[in-house]
């Protein structure tokens, strides 16, 4: 499941993948894993990119559980 909301949030602070990857330490390839919902990251990046983007980092685990809900 895509997080669009997370595009929209790095988007809306006119950064770029590479540059958010480079602000939280991570890969840009982990930040198109986290944005299309293939992967989620870990407690601390969760935190750093929450940290970066202006969300609660708690929204990366909220996102799966609603998926599991709806099923």
């Amino acid at each position: 499941m895509r997080r669009e909301w997370l595009t929209v949030a790095r988007e809306s602070k006119n950064l770029s993948r590479m540059q958010l990857a480079e602000r939280c330490e991570v890969s840009v390839s982990s930040i198109d894993l986290y944005e299309s919902g293939h992967r989620r990251p870990s407690p601390e990046v969760a935190k750093v990119i929450g940290s970066e983007l202006g969300f609660a980092w708690t929204s990366f685990y909220e996102d799966e559980q609603s998926t599991r809900i709806a099923k």
